[in-house]
């Protein structure tokens, strides 16, 4: 990696306008750059999420001139309580040019558009949190250090996903960031453009249901700022829109407010949704909310599956007991499709209710692709969910080709 100079790189799982940008600490991707010149490669970032994203590979501290290898280099908190990046054996202090470098480095990112970013826990220069600090005697004095790069990296660009690659072991996180980051280049495409009001309302409509599954009192002060928007500065309603915006999603999604949404949502589908389908949905929601089943549970995924697929214009409902122990034991009855099939809107409506309903109302490709990998790896759970590997693997797929669009639905702004 040259000086002065950012590749991108990534898999060819999809076209590069699909995939959104995302920095990453080089040494993640099995770059020689580590101070002791060891590879080190992330599974999850190579195999799953480097499949859907383009990468941008960062190392500071080569940039920086250090080396490979090199002699280590840490925080110090001195005597005047600041902060400093040293390199102990030399007792070099590297801290403003590493500042000045990481600038540096924050302006051609931007310039590149990335849309979120994956640092290495741990390090002196990129980790986010737990970073080990030292007296100038050399004592470990605590781990509440924050590396100097990802510190000015959340300065100079506050409204950029950015997270550890070992919080993304948690699925909660893992799922938050890749939201978050499939969301920043939503905003960044539709503010690039030549957006006007009423543009803007149909975009709030699209984000709401998601936003308010993560944080329905920011969700609830966008809605008002898009209502006053022909007030206001198109730069202000931009900068507030997409500031808001970053900030509800830093709040991961819970159960109860995913629930929450869900029934939202499915109060606003309910004239394409019939008595049977809403019984289910309703069941299989409050089950999710019990923490009984997942959030792509079967129940609420595969019977897309089967009226896409289905030759006869029927299909086959599934019936699951509420007990998890049971919930591999199902019974099946046909049902008739002739609603559906008479309007061809109806049946996109009931499309749209079950697959928002069983992701959380953003059906990323990403997202969805990592729970057909995670199941994969791990058959038996499939199996608890009430669906066998190849139901969940169609019933995700299915996703893929048909993200949640609710551009046409009557959602108001407030």
């Amino acid at each position: 990696m040259a000086d002065g100079d950012l590749e991108t790189r990534g898999e060819q799982q999809a076209t590069p306008a699909e995939r959104p940008r995302v920095g990453i600490s080089a040494c993640l991707l099995g770059e020689r750059v580590r101070y002791d010149g060891v590879p080190l490669r992330d599974r999850f970032v190579n195999e799953v999420l480097g499949r859907f994203v383009e990468y941008v590979p960062v190392c500071p501290e080569v940039e920086l001139g250090l080396g490979v290898p090199r002699e280590t280099i840490r925080l110090v908190r001195d005597e005047r309580q600041r902060t400093r990046l040293i390199a102990p054996r030399s007792g070099r202090d590297l801290t403003e040019p590493m500042r000045r470098l990481a600038a540096a480095i924050c302006e051609r990112l931007a310039a590149l558009q990335v849309d979120g970013f994956v640092v290495k826990k741990n390090s002196p220069t990129c980790g986010l949190y737990r970073v080990r600090l030292y007296t100038p005697e050399g004592q470990l004095a605590g781990r509440l250090g924050t590396g100097v790069f990802a510190e000015v990296l959340r300065e100079r660009l506050p409204l950029l996903p950015v997270e550890e690659e070992g919080r993304l072991n948690d699925p909660v996180l893992r799922e938050t960031f890749v939201a978050q980051v499939y969301a920043h280049a939503r905003l960044r495409e539709f503010f690039a453009g030549p957006w006007t009001l009423r543009d803007l309302v149909s975009l709030h409509a699209r984000e709401k249901i998601f936003l308010h599954a993560h944080d329905p009192a920011r969700a609830r002060e966008l809605g008002r700022l898009v209502a006053r928007a022909a007030e206001l500065p198109r730069q202000e309603v931009e900068s507030r829109y997409r500031r808001l915006h970053a900030e509800a999603l830093r709040r991961p999604a819970t159960r109860g407010r995913n629930a929450d949404a869900m029934f939202h949502l499915l109060g606003h589908l309910s004239p394409a949704v019939d008595r049977l389908d809403r019984i289910e949905l309703l069941d299989a929601i409050a089950d999710y909310r019990a923490g009984i089943v997942p959030l792509e549970y079967r129940s609420l995924c595969c019977a897309t599956t089967c009226a896409d697929t289905a030759p006869t214009g029927r299909v086959s409902r599934s019936t699951s007991s509420r007990s998890p122990a049971n919930s591999g034991c199902i019974r099946e009855s046909e049902i008739p499709l002739t609603a559906l099939e008479q309007a061809r809107d109806r049946r996109h409506h009931l499309r749209c209710a079950l697959v928002g309903v069983a992701r959380p109302f953003a059906a990323d490709h990403a997202v969805a692709s990592m729970l057909i990998e995670q199941r994969k790896r791990d058959p038996i759970e499939s199996g608890l969910d009430g669906c066998d590997l190849g139901q969940h693997v169609d019933a995700v797929t299915l996703f893929l080709h048909h993200p949640l669009d609710a551009s046409h639905l009557a959602f108001d702004a407030s």
